[in-house]
């Protein structure tokens, strides 16, 4: 069976559509130093935690707080989907770091993907809370879901009952097609926020840093070549503190959606 495959350095052209092997390569090695430091993590967690293992309860105990300052029910059930969430955005972020290696959320196809895993994530767990609680007030599970879908239409309910008259009956049918446009919208922007605000700043963070640690270094090297590992220090640092925060972004604005999605509109 003849399979057409086109390969061209790391991109890979298999029945028309075309792999980024290098993305797909970083992304699994993210994986898989999550995985490895999460089996020495457990391993340290006693009574007195090692050091890995006291990083990872305070990288808990911190996401668990934030939780918990955001919903009001179950917070904890969140924190190990944010926790992974943003470990894995911060170590491929970092991976840009070390030279001759690729951070995967430098392309698009990553930080969409975090970001379609992010958008089922929140609708997910909201319509699981409003079925819980539709089914703990007798509901049934049916009746929350409508309830979840409900919000597509708000405020129009809201406009229904403060509208008298012929108005209440001209006006309403114009927004309830408004808003529910508007609040589909709403919901596919936060994939499209969430995916390019990441690739940008990660893919403009790597292009910048490196001009500046080539300009950087042909500066001292000309006139105070001792300096070269202080400017090269200093870019490397830089660049860890974008990366921590744009990871640290990420997971959060996750946690805001899941916190909308649960706590209700």
């Amino acid at each position: 069976m003849n399979i057409p495959v086109e390969v061209e350095w790391y991109r890979v052209k298999w029945f028309g559509m075309i792999f980024h092997l290098d993305t797909l390569f970083y992304s699994w090695l993210a994986l898989l130093v999550i995985l490895i430091l999460a089996l020495f993590a457990r391993r340290s967690i006693r009574e007195i935690p090692g050091r890995l293992g006291c990083l990872f309860e305070h990288i808990y105990a911190y996401f668990s707080d934030l939780a918990a300052s955001m919903i009001h029910k179950d917070p904890q059930r969140y924190v190990p989907f944010i926790m992974t969430i943003f470990l894995f955005v911060l170590i491929c972020n970092w991976m840009g770091l070390i030279p001759t290696f690729i951070p995967p959320t430098r392309d698009y196809n990553t930080t969409l993907a975090l970001a379609l895993i992010s958008f089922f994530a929140f609708n997910f767990y909201g319509i699981r809370r409003a079925m819980e609680d539709s089914k703990a007030s007798g509901k049934g599970v049916w009746g929350g879901f409508v309830k979840w879908i409900s919000h597509f239409v708000e405020p129009v309910p809201d406009i229904w009952r403060s509208l008298e008259g012929p108005m209440r009956y001209l006006l309403t049918p114009f927004l309830l097609v408004l808003f529910i446009i508007l609040n589909i919208m709403e919901e596919l922007m936060r994939v499209l926020s969430l995916s390019v605000r990441l690739m940008g700043n990660i893919l403009g963070e790597h292009l910048v840093l490196g001009v500046l640690l080539y300009l950087a270094l042909f500066i001292t090297q000309v006139w105070l070549r001792p300096m070269n590992w202080a400017t090269s220090t200093f870019v490397c640092l830089l660049g860890a503190l974008t990366g921590f925060i744009q990871a640290f972004v990420f997971a959060v604005l996750s946690l805001s959606y899941i916190s909308g999605a649960v706590e209700g509109h």
